[in-house]
């Protein structure tokens, strides 16, 4: 599985060929957020992502990057990094085939690293020019290294592997001609297992100021049925206020 997600991901991009002008259009937008304190508190909070992507008819293939580090006291309470490649063949169709390799470490968690391969196909049950709704599914390959737990009292887990459903609708409204709306959910449970699932969910209003830039309010929430660690929480909300420019 893990050897399948590359090779047709390389396949995809390979023989997919580019738009029928072959001017393809590529765009990207880069997104910051960043609150200080000091004095009886000392705290940092940093939140940058970045993506560059081509998008027409045949395929859009797109690269992207995140990350969230905050220190509380000069000492990290929040670590969380992701990277990653994605691709769609035939986008706007109905019915269109997707690519996805990523990975992901967040010392919060105790995730070393996570290696993800996935394959599945998208829905898109409508798409006006005000509206989007489309739901995707897909199987999922992650391969898991872990830190050494916070608590000594727990003993290191070995790498794991494992293969999950991953199933996502999506929806982006317009609201005014410079707001929108846009939402994205993720349930993702384990094959062999039931009890093993994570929910990942995200709620963007976004304003735009001028021209190419934005404002926007995310709102995330995750939820781990099954920790890696007894210490490690189950649940997580964050809320982030950022600029974002679109190129």
């Amino acid at each position: 599985m893990k050897q399948l997600a590359p090779t047709l991901l390389f396949f995809f991009i390979c023989f997919s060929g580019f738009s029928q002008d072959n001017k393809p259009a590529w765009s990207g937008n880069l997104k910051a957020g960043l609150t200080l304190y000091s004095g009886n508190v000392n705290k940092f909070n940093m939140k940058g992502s970045g993506e560059l992507s081509h998008f027409d008819s045949i395929f859009e293939l797109s690269v992207f990057a995140s990350g969230h580090y905050s220190e509380k006291d000069h000492k990290a309470n929040k670590s969380e990094y992701t990277a990653g490649i994605k691709y769609d063949f035939h986008p706007l169709a109905i019915i269109s085939p997707f690519a996805l390799l990523q990975v992901y470490s967040n010392k919060q968690k105790e995730i070393r690293l996570r290696s993800s391969g996935l394959l599945g196909v998208k829905y898109g049950y409508y798409r006006t020019k005000k509206s989007n709704f489309s739901l995707s599914f897909a199987i999922q390959n992650d391969y898991d290294i872990y830190f050494s737990p916070s608590d000594e009292s727990e003993i290191l887990k070995p790498n794991k592997n494992i293969v999950r459903f991953s199933i996502r609708p999506k929806f982006k409204y317009k609201l005014t001609e410079s707001i929108y709306l846009k939402h994205v959910t993720y349930y993702q449970p384990s094959i062999l297992n039931y009890l093993d699932y994570r929910i990942y969910t995200k709620t963007v209003l976004s304003n735009q100021l001028w021209k190419s830039l934005y404002v926007e309010f995310d709102f995330i929430y995750e939820f781990d049925n099954i920790t890696v660690y007894n210490a490690v929480e189950k649940e997580d909300y964050s809320f982030f206020v950022t600029l974002k420019y679109k190129f």
